[in-house]
């Protein structure tokens, strides 16, 4: 029996966790289903954090099993996305030379302080567009250039970490746009990579591989996949495989930047799309970036520390013995005493592993404020930092941009936080959209429709999520002065 709806599995990998999201597709509405999920968690390997790939491929492969289980030979195609950044290098017989590294490896500081000196920051951003983050690409790609055991004069292909898995899936080698445009060596105003940048550093271009544009097919699953997984017919789409590429091409923001995106999750990524790049004297100074969209728009940002701080204190106490519920927590957090404390998300500080409420105490003792009384409270800090970052990353977006910010969307895990949603609305005196929660794999399967004609627009997919997926709005009520005192905040950061 023949049937209308077709059946698109969204691979979504983030630094905490991976998920297998089937999406049902009935010309009217999206429905998806969560099939398989599995703990990412990086290992150390000799003196490095880094990524078990083979473990992310291997849960990959079971969530395509049990939704082939369920779904049979409705499933058209698959697609995949995941954080951006992290890569590795493939040998001339296509082996990994090492595990992909872990972003928040130390070594990638001294890397960029010597990438920064060398080139200088002016001549880097005009190139690339991008902020200057220890975490991206071409500073992790410096660091292993520095090491004595490099493994750069055996490379002949870099892939970040959707690419290599996709190229497991075709036997394809390349690099989607949207990733590719975040490691700081790739052109945004020439739409290629900035070959320039590796041959002042002496790095090897060969190892650059061919661009590729979300919207289109991959390929086929190779023919011993096509056999494991029980798949005949499905294709590979490429889709926006960065994550946040993904998120945002879900929401209908391309025609208006007078409304600001946060995409919220481990990072929050705070920013508008717009038509073209913005690099000039203020976009380098407040630290905004160039990323690609889906459609080739551009994602004009900047990166917020977010549920990384909650994550890393849950990580911590659990190692002691205290297993709280991030749903508990914040909802204590929501009802406990109100401090005058602030922490800034991004000091350098808190963006490596390790005992998060003792960085955070420290924090807050070395800037003469108040530790707090309890663990809620210390969550409360945390969150209200966060949703006063937001606040002032708004203010440099409406500078940069020359408009006036009028609403804001949130998508993502973060959507699901009450707390912080009702803060942010609260301390930028705008109305907050949080939904769909779901962007990052909604986004994912419109690029899947789109490559296959199912769709014929982003626009049209646009439409068909918002009928498909609700949304909660917060509306800016009256603050607490003392708790929220943003004058307080911002002499903080300047410290």
């Amino acid at each position: 029996m023949k049937t209308s709806q077709s059946v698109h599995i969204a691979i979504d990998l983030g630094a905490a966790s991976g998920r297998i999201i089937c999406g049902v597709y009935d010309k009217r509405k999206l429905a998806i289903k969560e099939i398989h999920r599995f703990k990412n968690v990086p290992m150390n390997i000799d003196g490095l954090i880094s990524w078990n790939i083979n473990h992310i491929f291997k849960n990959v492969k079971i969530g395509i099993k049990k939704s082939a289980q369920i779904y049979g030979n409705q499933i058209s195609t698959i697609g995949l996305d995941s954080w951006a950044v992290d890569y590795v290098l493939l040998d001339e017989n296509d082996n990994c030379l090492f595990w992909p590294r872990h972003y928040r490896n130390e070594r990638n500081l001294d890397s960029m302080k010597m990438v920064t000196g060398l080139l200088g920051k002016n001549y880097i951003y005009n190139q690339t567009g991008i902020q200057f983050m220890p975490i991206n690409t071409l500073y992790q790609l410096y660091a292993e250039k520095l090491s004595t055991s490099s493994l750069i004069p055996k490379a002949k292909t870099l892939l970040f970490i959707p690419d290599l898995l996709n190229f497991w899936l075709t036997g394809i080698k390349t690099a989607e746009l949207t990733n590719a445009s975040t490691s700081q060596f790739y052109n945004p105003v020439k739409n290629q990579w900035a070959f320039n940048i590796f041959q002042k550093l002496e790095l090897p271009t060969y190892i650059l591989p061919p661009i590729s544009t979300p919207g289109s097919l991959l390929g086929n699953l190779t023919d011993p996949l096509s056999q494991e997984l029980n798949l005949t017919n499905t294709k590979i789409a490429l889709t926006a495989s960065h994550d946040t590429a993904s998120a945002i091409a879900a929401i209908p923001l391309s025609k208006n930047n007078n409304s600001v995106f946060i995409s919220s999750g481990t990072w929050s990524l705070v920013g508008i799309q717009i038509d073209e790049p913005i690099i000039n004297e203020n976009s380098l100074k407040f630290g905004f970036t160039n990323e690609i969209g889906f459609a080739g728009n551009i994602r004009f940002l900047k990166n917020v520390t977010g549920m990384w701080l909650i994550q890393e204190c849950l990580a911590y106490w659990q190692s002691i013995g205290l297993h709280y519920s991030i749903i508990k927590l914040v909802e204590a957090a929501s009802k406990t005493r109100k401090s005058t404390s602030f922490i800034d998300p991004d000091h350098q500080s808190f963006q490596t592993h390790g005992n998060m409420p003792a960085k955070i105490k420290k924090y807050l003792k070395l800037t003469g404020q108040e530790s707090p009384h309890s663990d809620p409270e210390l969550i409360r800090i945390i969150l209200k930092s966060i949703a006063l970052k937001y606040k002032f990353v708004i203010e440099h977006l409406s500078l940069i941009s020359k408009k006036p910010i009028e609403n804001i969307q949130i998508v993502g895990g973060g959507a699901n936080n009450k707390l912080l949603n009702q803060m942010c609305a609260d301390v930028t005196g705008l109305e907050v959209k949080a939904g769909p929660i779901e962007a990052t794999a909604s986004g994912n399967i419109l690029g899947q429709l789109i490559s296959i004609d199912k769709l014929p627009s982003l626009e049209a997919g646009n439409e068909l999520i918002e009928s498909s997926f609700s949304t909660t709005n917060y509306y800016p009520k009256t603050l607490d002065p003392t708790e929220f005192n943003y004058t307080n905040f911002t002499d903080i950061l300047s410290k």
